[in-house]
């Protein structure tokens, strides 16, 4: 069974290529219609300011939550020489868990970057996401998810709660749910397919169901749902 991920959780996370450390994870760029992964979104190097650029997904190769490492199936070269993002991407996520520093020996373990059977890197390389255009409808597509994270939550009978993180299948990159804290306080799976519209000026996403139907919604919880890691050669 492949192992699930939250993408917010997953920002600051050491990025390490085949050939060593390349950064750290910025954020991800993903589209809101379809609701699926388009882009890792990487600080290259570990100090700021820093170049940020982009990688598909299907570079990832393995993600381990214990030592807080997404590996790629590409070359700190490749990633490098990608063209710079200038969307603005948050850094970080406030309500992630407080990072603990990982030493450089574990980074460096070869395990975290062996070959792997996964397609290399891709060439569709993000090259410049500027503010979305009226004469520019394709951008509007992709957003980071900084952006969405925070936004209301709002059901068939009103305001519900508000957007936490995003519940990802690494094998497809499908946002399969939002993670969503309700009114009650507790965090729960919303399916991407009760979204009707994640509205970008007013930074609320419509939802076709009622606050009843949400709580009926499985339960999340970060200490108890997530695997300490996935492997993409575990689940071909």
């Amino acid at each position: 069974m492949d192992a699930p991920i939250t993408l917010n959780n997953t920002v600051g996370y050491a990025v390490v290529c085949r050939d060593g450390p390349v950064g750290r994870v910025r954020g991800y760029l993903i589209d809101d219609r379809e609701w699926i992964l388009k882009e890792l979104v990487i600080s290259n190097g570990f100090f700021l300011p820093a170049q940020t650029s982009a990688a598909t997904p299907h570079a990832i190769i393995a993600i381990n939550n214990r030592l807080e490492t997404i590996s790629l199936n590409a070359t700190a070269q490749e990633i490098r020489k990608a063209r710079p993002i200038r969307q603005p991407l948050s850094a970080t996520s406030a309500h992630r868990r407080q990072r603990r520093l990982i030493p450089w020996d574990y980074l460096w373990a070869p395990d975290g970057w062996a070959g792997s059977t996964t397609p290399e890197l891709s060439d569709r390389i993000v090259h410049d996401h500027a503010p979305p255009t009226h004469d520019r409808v394709v951008d509007t597509q992709f957003r980071s998810t900084s952006e969405i994270s925070g936004n209301v939550i709002v059901g068939i009978d009103g305001e519900a709660g508000q957007v936490e993180d995003f519940f990802v299948q690494p094998t497809t990159w499908k946002i399969e749910s939002l993670v969503v804290r309700l009114k009650d306080g507790n965090l729960y799976l919303l399916p991407s397919t009760w979204i009707t519209v994640a509205n970008r000026s007013s930074k609320r996403v419509l939802v076709n169901a009622s606050k009843k139907d949400m709580i009926q919604c499985p339960g999340f919880d970060y200490d108890d749902d997530l695997e300490p890691a996935w492997n993409a050669e575990a689940v071909c």
